[in-house]
């Protein structure tokens, strides 16, 4: 049984751009907006409204930016048009610099109006086009999607939709859809499909818009309005486009407005939705973490480290989202015949290993439990950390004995206990002598996340079998050669890369992407 390295707690890292130019400096910080949302190691500014974006250092951010949507057209005896949705730029890597920046957010268009045009950063995403009004006919208007066609009942052309036509400042976004009948006017375009044209008296859908997760979900922006006409059910496109929606009377059915936030085109006769301007950065450890304690604190490749070889309590200064590695102790191994044949014991099996990429954990302390080794024949302890439990390995058995009183007695010897990872197994003298085999102790706690393996076979009575590891299954003996304990768990979670072979138990934290590892102890 060796000695625990116990608890370790990483944080922050400086981010690199693509082309490896530039670094955030080490006091990068944004802030300003309406709503503030913290990620595992980002942080995300929301703009609704116009305000100001401060930034202090320089660094890398991404940027999206959705503008107005377009209003709907008016409405009248016949069909009106669906609003397009506002255009969205969509930008990955934005180096920025210290610095006071307007941020104006583009409000969604009136009724026949097409939508407002955000900018921040010299980014503009302009406003959708306004679908076309009923009782005329004709296309929607150009924007950054086009507004639906409308046409008036002694109408005979193909009425098409507005165009899409800020492509070349960065703008996704889609044509209008178009009509052939005065009653099915047309849907506004989405920021990633068109809107749909119809040749019936029904009108035609809002495209759909585009799918992003700058903001940690995955959300839909600038959907296209619905056409509208009454007595009809249609729908705005995904991303907050505005639905035609029948009312319960069946006789009439309401325009339904853009979203405001998402830059949805309005139904026809509704107002299309307010754009968003939003900015995601990595936070600086600093800002998140520098306050924790607790353990034994380090600081490698730009992380903080807190490395607990004890029970302990750890100190979380704010909410935040961590990555958190436990080790349960490792089992001790078989105890050795005494007499004279030297005939050894099992090795013990490994603690179990839970590893958590993202973990929230709200502000406070927290106790934390470290597992010991097991003596011989004994099971290592438990650790345990924000309700999460690595359960101790099993111990490997002796050679003329059970491992514990969890072992299962075979026909001519014992398996070692079950664990987190199964100790070894060995024989006791019977029948044959030889060329019988017997299995290794179990790892039990999959179910409840920890890796961990099964102890190795026994096939000879002087030669004992290895216990599991947290990357592999204990070693089968070899004739009469014991066999090697499992293979551990390669990782680099305390800033070197580390191979151990010693049954370990570790608590880690992190707010950075980490392997983990444990192995089993050597028969």
């Amino acid at each position: 049984m060796k000695k625990a390295i116990a608890l370790t707690v990483i944080m922050g890292a400086s981010l690199l751009s693509a082309q490896n130019k530039e670094v955030d400096s080490p006091d990068f910080a944004l802030s300003g907006g309406n709503e503030l949302i913290k990620l595992a190691e980002d942080n995300v500014l929301v703009f609704r409204e116009n305000g100001t974006l401060k930034v202090t250092g320089s660094g890398y951010v991404e940027i999206l930016a959705v503008g107005g949507g377009g209003g709907g057209g008016a409405l009248g005896t016949y069909g009106s048009g669906g609003g397009g949705a506002g255009g969205v730029v969509h930008q990955k890597e934005v180096f920025v610099e210290a610095g006071e920046y307007a941020v104006a957010i583009g409000d969604g268009g009136e009724v026949g109006v097409n939508g407002g045009i955000p900018s921040a950063l010299g980014i503009n995403a302009y406003g959708g086009g306004a679908g076309r009004m009923a009782d005329s006919s004709g296309k929607g208007n150009d924007g950054a999607s086009g507004g639906g066609a409308a046409m008036w009942n002694g109408g005979t052309s193909n009425d098409v939709g507005g165009a899409a036509i800020y492509a070349e400042y960065g703008n996704m976004g889609n044509v209008g859809g178009g009509t052939l009948n005065p009653f099915g006017a047309g849907g506004g375009g989405g920021a990633s499909e068109v809107g749909e044209t119809t040749g019936t008296s029904t009108p035609g859908c809002g495209g759909k818009g585009y799918e992003c997760d700058i903001t940690g979900e995955k959300i839909y922006y600038a959907g296209g309005g619905a056409g509208f006409r009454q007595k009809y059910e249609v729908k705005g496109g995904l991303g907050g486009g505005g639905s035609c929606v029948k009312a319960a009377d069946g006789q009439s059915s309401t325009p339904g407005p853009g979203v405001d936030g998402l830059g949805g085109g309005g139904c026809g006769g509704a107002k299309g939705g307010s754009g968003v301007f939003i900015v995601r950065y990595r936070a600086a450890f600093a800002e998140i973490f520098e306050g924790a304690t607790g353990g034994v604190e380090t600081r490698r490749n730009g992380k903080r480290i807190h490395t607990f070889t004890a029970d302990g309590t750890f100190a979380m200064p704010v909410d935040g989202v961590v990555e958190m590695l436990l080790v349960g102790g490792g089992g001790g191994g078989g105890a050795n015949r005494s007499d004279n044949l030297l005939q050894g014991g099992a090795g013990g099996g490994a603690g179990g290993v839970v590893h958590i990429k993202g973990v929230s954990v709200r502000a406070g302390a927290y106790a934390i439990k470290i597992g010991s080794g097991g003596s011989i024949g004994a099971n290592g302890e438990n650790t345990e950390a924000f309700g999460y439990v690595a359960y101790g390995g099993g111990a490997g058995a002796k050679y003329d004995g059970r491992g514990s009183a969890e072992v299962t007695e075979g026909k001519y010897g014992y398996v070692g206990s079950s664990g987190g990872s199964g100790g070894g197994s060995t024989h006791v003298a019977g029948e044959n002598w030889i060329d019988f085999e017997v299995a290794g102790g179990l790892a039990i706690h999959g179910e409840e996340g920890n890796l961990g393996n099964a102890g190795g076979i026994t096939t000879h009575q002087y030669a004992a079998s290895g216990g599991g590891g947290a990357g592999g299954a204990g070693g089968n003996s070899n004739g009469s050669i014991p066999g090697a304990g499992g293979v551990g768990y390669q990782c680099d979670i305390s800033g070197t890369m580390v191979i151990t072979q010693e049954a370990e138990r570790v608590f880690v934290l992190s707010n950075k992407s980490m392997e983990v590892w444990a192995a089993a102890d050597h028969a």
